[in-house]
């Protein structure tokens, strides 16, 4: 991901980085324009970007997000939403005007060596805070400076992997994953503005490889757990709901009918829940009374 000069001898020189802002990735061509101009360029996504190795000058055009944006915010207090893209990418934009007035730089903590990793974050509803599920933990930025306020630590089963989720006002993070290595399935909440672990319980079992979602109700009260069973070749969805004071599981809901596509799921309230399913059908579940 860098470039390195060298004397005609083999005298090593420098380590050169690719102009800051581009996307993180192989450098996938170099030429001399003369003796001593280098052009070096990389392709990402589907976009191919070139500068001059020798002055660190961007000589393609410079472009916003060029990658699916992953995250949306809106302020209400100065009327400016907020951008998180798949390349790592956090703008702010003049709902006015269209034109983009910040761009915000994370910063993750590291350790010397680390590969440069652009964060792809998710925005809080209130515009403060960016969150970054890494692995198995989960960091978490002040937006208005990029930098890293705190790293929410790993669930107990380390090694499964994790799905995360906002409450609706931002203030609360939900971490969730399946059962692995003789532990049950878990799922921890965090209070964002406190730094502190507010609930934790265990959930159904689930025995698909992908962890399993989960969703607050509206007022932050009560969970939904959605997850995937595969028993006979049949695919069911499983909801589930559980009450973040007790840690309670209300009830159960199994739809055998459409378990295939991608999935979106919200709690309208403290008892119903809607699923709506990339093969475009749309139900509710009673997450309290099954």
């Amino acid at each position: 991901y860098r470039l390195q000069r060298w004397d005609p001898d083999g005298k090593p020189l420098e380590i050169v980085s690719p102009p800051a802002g581009l996307p993180v990735g192989a450098i996938t061509g170099l030429t001399f324009t003369d003796n001593y101009r280098v052009i070096a360029w990389l392709t990402v996504y589907q976009f191919a970007f070139a500068w001059d190795a020798t002055a660190a000058q961007l000589l393609s055009p410079w472009m916003n997000h060029w990658a699916a944006v992953h995250s949306i915010a809106f302020s209400a207090a100065d009327k400016t939403m907020f951008t998180s893209g798949l390349d790592g990418k956090v703008f702010g934009w003049d709902i006015a005007t269209g034109e983009t007035n910040d761009s915000i730089t994370l910063s993750p903590a590291r350790l010397p060596g680390q590969p440069l990793i652009q964060p792809v974050v998710y925005l809080s509803a209130d515009c403060a805070r960016a969150i970054w599920l890494n692995v198995s933990e989960t960091e978490i930025f002040d937006v208005a400076n990029g930098q890293n306020l705190f790293v929410v630590p790993s669930l107990p089963n380390a090694s499964a992997a994790v799905q995360i989720g906002l409450s609706p006002d931002g203030t609360k993070l939900i971490t969730s994953n399946r059962q692995a290595e003789g532990r049950p399935g878990s799922c921890i909440v965090w209070n964002l503005t406190t730094r502190q672990r507010e609930a934790e319980f265990d959930v159904m079992s689930f025995n698909s490889a992908a962890p399993p979602a989960a969703v607050f109700s509206p007022d932050g009260s009560r969970v939904v757990i959605v997850g995937l069973r595969v028993q006979g070749g049949q695919k069911t969805i499983m909801f589930a709901g559980y009450d973040l004071k007790t840690g309670k599981k209300l009830a159960e809901v199994e739809d055998p009918t459409t378990a295939s596509g991608t999935l979106t799921v919200t709690a309208a309230d403290n008892e119903w829940a809607a699923a709506i399913f990339s093969s475009g059908r749309v139900t509710s579940v009673n997450y309290a009374k099954g």
